[in-house]
């Protein structure tokens, strides 16, 4: 096997999002991650039968590197030299490693937390109408948390039909500065058509203004990465995406308003269903983000910020997130099941959860094909070590061809 021969674009870092339109076009064909470290992070590893293939198939491949800074001061001159270091091995393992990402992808004024709750549950479905794309069971060996400094719960529950397995992960003692990636050993089973519900808790005690989706790392995020193998053609960006107009009718944002929106409808749609059109093709087109964060999301806070927060209001909105008023798998409508959120198991570790052995067959452990073996007495994993260094810092392939 030989190596792929690399090297480096030398032409710079460059900002995301919408205020570059000279990169976009590199941004929004970024669409497959490969891995990603958060703020405390310690290294990952891969289990010994499967990896990350460096070899000729990548030639034309770019890969680029996103990180995300915190410098509320605005500090000049600060300097940086963070990165990600893989190690490699030259013996080709059976399997490819995939990332399957979970959660909630509305990181704008859709993602709302009411101020002085002790607790607020947001929920995100990975739905069986997603996963039933997958061509094989895959295994599930680790995964990464991220929320910002608000988030206290983050639950990853396993559901096959109507039963509800063993959770992926039970955290109920989340820290922002110590997110590190939980490894399964062994490895979890998933099937095509499983489900995956994502909750994230978070807390607002000691806040007074609402707080908001968005990187910042004073906004707020729910996401779970999973990692596993063999790698689906298919990218898992598994993730919910709640809508405009549920969100309108949730919060109570006067219809007089919606209807003054310059919103430009088709013919036979609705003022809703443009909304809605519009906000699904955000992440593709510039245009669109800029209308949204200068027409739509401004009247929106205006509104949402004079709410006088009840606990009435309070559950409304909570409610929605546990709705079915979102897209998933891109656009694809969803018939969530209504299940209560989990209760809390007492033992449990801050990262992947182990129920004590009950005999209780609703929660069996799954079978696995992963095996732990040696080679020369060194064991594979830490021969074949995978670590991620630095805020959030993602690493994605993009097929650029220049």
């Amino acid at each position: 096997m030989n190596p792929l021969p690399a090297t480096a674009d030398t032409s710079g870092p460059f900002e995301c999002g919408e205020k570059n339109n000279g990169q976009a076009k590199a941004m929004s064909m970024c669409s497959t991650m490969v891995g990603l470290w958060t703020v405390g992070g310690q290294p990952s590893h891969y289990p010994p039968e499967a990896g990350l293939p460096f070899t000729q198939d990548l030639s034309g491949t770019y890969f680029l590197i996103q990180m995300h800074y915190n410098n509320p001061l605005g500090k000049k001159g600060l300097s940086d030299n963070s990165g990600l270091a893989y190690s490699l091995t030259d013996k080709l393992r059976k399997y490819d490693v995939g990332t399957l990402a979970t959660g909630i992808v509305n990181v704008d004024p859709i993602f709302t937390i009411p101020p002085n709750l002790d607790e607020f549950r947001m929920t995100a479905q990975c739905s069986d109408k997603c996963t039933s794309s997958l061509p094989t069971p895959i295994n599930i060996f680790g995964v990464n948390i991220h929320m910002h400094t608000r988030g206290r719960v983050a639950v990853g529950r396993h559901f096959r039909g109507n039963k509800e397995l063993e959770p992926f992960v039970n955290n109920r003692n989340y820290d922002f500065n110590y997110q590190t990636t939980a490894d399964f050993t062994p490895s979890r089973t998933f099937l095509p058509g499983d489900r995956i519900v994502t909750e994230c808790t978070f807390t607002t005690k000691t806040d007074d203004k609402i707080i908001y989706g968005g990187e910042n790392t004073d906004n707020e995020m729910c996401f779970l990465f999973f990692y596993y193998y063999p790698k689906s053609p298919r990218q898992m960006f598994c993730i919910t995406d709640y809508t405009v107009s549920g969100y309108m009718q949730a919060v109570g944002f006067p219809y007089s308003k919606i209807m003054a929106l310059k919103v430009e409808k088709k013919e036979s749609e609705t003022v809703f269903q443009a909304l809605d059109r519009l906000y699904e093709k955000r992440h593709r087109d510039v245009k669109i983000q800029q209308f949204l964060s200068e027409e739509i999301f401004p009247q929106l806070q205006a509104h949402t910020d004079g709410i006088n927060w009840t606990a009435s209001s309070v559950r409304k909105i909570e409610d929605f997130y546990r709705s079915s008023h979102y897209k998933t798998c891109g656009s694809t409508p969803d018939s969530p099941p209504f299940i209560e959120p989990l209760t809390d198991w007492s033992d449990y570790q801050c990262g992947g959860l182990r129920p004590p052995n009950t005999g209780d067959d609703d929660v069996p452990v799954l079978p696995t094909t992963s095996q732990q073996q040696t080679t020369n007495g060194v064991t594979p994993r830490d021969h074949a070590a995978q670590s991620f260094f630095f805020a959030l810092l993602g690493l994605g392939i993009c097929q650029v061809f220049l």
